[in-house]
């Protein structure tokens, strides 16, 4: 035999165990993952991200996406459902419209979706992230109301923006789904 031949085989062999050998093992958890990404795409603080996740224990054990997208919008929902309340507490003492409006539509529906989202992410991850984005549109008219109010509420914004944060983070996560 030639011995470019055999250089030609043993090379071929070599491509054909390399491609086949394991990769080695993330050090990543799936949520240090997932806020990883986020931090990239959506300039989010990787941090953050992780401190927020890991309020919930559960979290950092999280071994499918599905299991892991589940236990976000679970957070999303327990953080949105507290700033209703402090909307509807607030808006005893200020009666804006734009306060009411976000205390009792825009949240609410949040609420909703974020609820939709937690029902269907294991079955139908797209629509799933339909309902994660419908929560995202109603966070932003929220903040379009009270920002246009004739007395606006800015000190609102950074509290209301927890929903943009969860929504961010779902979408990295039902993505892997």
């Amino acid at each position: 035999m030639n011995p470019s031949t055999i250089l030609s085989i043993l090379f071929s062999l070599t491509l054909i165990f390399i491609s086949h050998a394991p990769l080695p093992a993330s050090s990543l958890n799936l949520h240090q993952t997932v806020c990883s990404e986020t931090s990239v795409e959506y300039n989010q603080k990787y941090d953050e991200c992780v401190k927020a996740l890991e309020v919930d224990p559960q979290i950092p054990s999280a071994n499918t996406y599905v299991t892991l997208s589940k236990l976000i919008i679970e957070i999303a929902i327990k953080n949105s459902t507290g700033i209703q309340d402090y909307l509807k507490i607030l808006r005893s003492s200020d009666p804006s419209p734009a306060i009411n409006s976000c205390a009792i539509f825009d949240f609410t529906r949040i609420i909703q979706d974020f609820k939709s989202a937690l029902a269907i992410v294991a079955s139908s991850p797209q629509s799933a992230s339909n309902e994660v984005s419908d929560a995202q549109s109603r966070w932003s008219q929220c903040g379009t109301s009270i920002q246009n109010e004739p007395k606006p509420h800015y000190e609102l914004l950074p509290l209301i923006d927890h929903v943009l944060f969860f929504c961010q983070i779902l979408y990295k996560s039902i993505s892997h789904i």
